[in-house]
């Protein structure tokens, strides 16, 4: 239930620099980004503590160019990632 689903869309680099995010000059090219449509509980430490998910529902992501899981519910496409795996949160200014 550590899962977030989330709708892809393709970014630009110079977009993301408007955010003050620093990007690496290797990767600034198209980037991934996403919304997060819903979120899991989170997962369990070793002590069964529940440790709660780092992103919330409408937030804005950035997403790993590779990885998650797509997934179509009704007629729609999604992308399923661990929350391990979300790059980061943008913030508008």
């Amino acid at each position: 239930h550590e899962h977030t689903i989330q709708e892809r869309h393709e970014t630009t680099s110079s977009h993301l620099q408007q955010r003050d995010v620093l990007l690496p000059e290797t990767s600034q090219s198209k980037l991934n980004e996403g919304v997060v449509i819903a979120v899991g509980p989170g997962r369990r430490d070793k002590d069964g503590a529940l440790l709660p998910m780092g992103v919330k529902r409408d937030d804005k992501v950035l997403l790993p160019q590779y990885g998650g899981n797509e997934v179509s519910i009704n007629d729609e496409d999604f992308v399923l990632f661990r929350d391990e795996d979300i790059l980061g949160v943008l913030a508008d200014k």
